[in-house]
C-alpha cells in the first residue's frame, strides 16, 4: 500500500458577527464559527475535511464537486482567485500497489 495525498486549496472568507467570527467556504457552501479568526478558520478546515471525506466514503465526491460547479482545469495552471484567504485541505488515501479496478481501461 502507498499513501497518496490529494490537497484541495479552497477560498475562504472571515467575517465578524456579533461576538463570534464566521468563516465560510463559498464554493462548497460550508460555514463554521469561532471565538477568534484563527479558531473560525481551523473549524472551517475541519468542517470541509469531514465533508469531503464523507462524500468520498459515500462515493459521491465527484457528483458533489460537479454540482457545486467544479470543473477540471485541463491546462494545468493555477487561476487567480479574488478570495482574501484560502484553506488547504489534505485528504490522505491508501492506494494498492496496482489499480484493482478499471481505472486504466
Amino acid at each position: 500500500m502507498s499513501q497518496i495525498l490529494f490537497e484541495f486549496t479552497l477560498p475562504a472568507t472571515m467575517k465578524k458577527k456579533a461576538k463570534y467570527w464566521l468563516s465560510s467556504c463559498p464554493p462548497l457552501d460550508l460555514f463554521a464559527q469561532g471565538n477568534t479568526p484563527e479558531e473560525a478558520k481551523t473549524n472551517l478546515e475541519t468542517t470541509v475535511k469531514l465533508f469531503l471525506q464523507s462524500c468520498y466514503d459515500r462515493g459521491t465526491l465527484e457528483q458533489v464537486l460537479k454540482e457545486c460547479g467544479f470543473a477540471l482545469n485541463r491546462k494545468s495552471r493555477i487561476l487567480k482567485s479574488r478570495a482574501t484567504s484560502t484553506i488547504k485541505i489534505p485528504l490522505y488515501l491508501l492506494a494498492p500497489g496496482r489499480c484493482q479496478s478499471e481505472c486504466h481501461a
